[in-house]
This record gives structure tokens, C-alpha cells and sequence, in this order.
């Protein structure tokens, strides 16, 4: 099968906050998730409920104990067998911004600065 992709995906876990924003830039929905992979074009993270907006602003705390955000647009969102959510976002900064972001969680997640469990985390929202 041939990959639509423009950008690789990278397999990373970190730990991130979310907030979901509506049409009128009304936050709707504020939670905790994992990024379980990155790209130069959006993310996947995965969470307890499916997120219905039409906007996210993701945040996570990287390697340097420094909190990095980026708001981008949700794609899809699949709840799996598990119970957890799946849900695909899509980067709409500038590629300089986007590759920044990028290699900053993959340094975060290299580094082993992430946090495999929700009773563990403690997030500044």
C-alpha cells in the first residue's frame, strides 16, 4: 500500500495537555493525553474521550522543563477497543515553527523526560 503521507511519522510518548476550542474559539474540552507519534504535518494522541472540535492547542513540558504549545486542527477522532481515543491533529504553523515543535517532542521523548502514567502526571494548564 502506497503512503499518503507527506511527512514520516515518528513514534515518540508524551505525555500533553489539551484544550478543544469550537468555531467561535470557545474552549469546549481541556484534558490529558499521550502524543504516540509526530510529524512535520500533525500528531496522534491518544486520550480518554473523543474530542469534537474543530481546533486543539496541545501542550507538553520538554526536556528543559519548558513548556512547549502549538494549536492545530483535529482531523479524526477513533475510539479503539481498549476504550482510549485515537485522535489525528494537523499542524497549521509555519514548516519552520512545525519543525521546531517536531524535533523538540523527539528530543523530549529521546531523552526520556516522559511520563507513562496519568496518575503520575502534573500538568500547569
Amino acid at each position: 500500500m502506497h503512503e499518503r503521507r507527506k511527512y514520516k511519522r515518528v513514534q515518540v510518548s508524551v505525555v500533553s495537555s489539551y484544550e478543544c476550542y469550537d468555531d467561535d474559539y470557545q474552549m469546549v474540552e481541556q484534558g490529558i493525553g499521550f502524543i504516540q507519534d509526530i510529524s512535520l504535518g500533525g500528531l496522534l494522541i491518544e486520550s480518554d474521550i473523543i474530542l469534537d472540535a474543530n481546533f486543539i492547542k496541545v501542550r507538553y513540558v520538554n526536556y528543559d522543563n519548558t513548556e512547549k504549545c502549538i494549536v492545530a486542527s483535529i482531523v479524526h477522532s477513533k475510539k479503539l477497543k481498549n476504550g482510549k481515543v485515537r485522535t489525528g491533529v494537523c499542524f497549521h504553523s509555519s514548516i519552520e515553527k512545525n519543525t521546531k515543535f517536531v524535533a523538540d517532542m523527539i528530543r523530549t521523548h529521546n531523552y526520556g523526560k516522559n511520563i507513562t502514567s496519568y496518575e503520575k502526571v502534573t500538568v500547569r494548564i
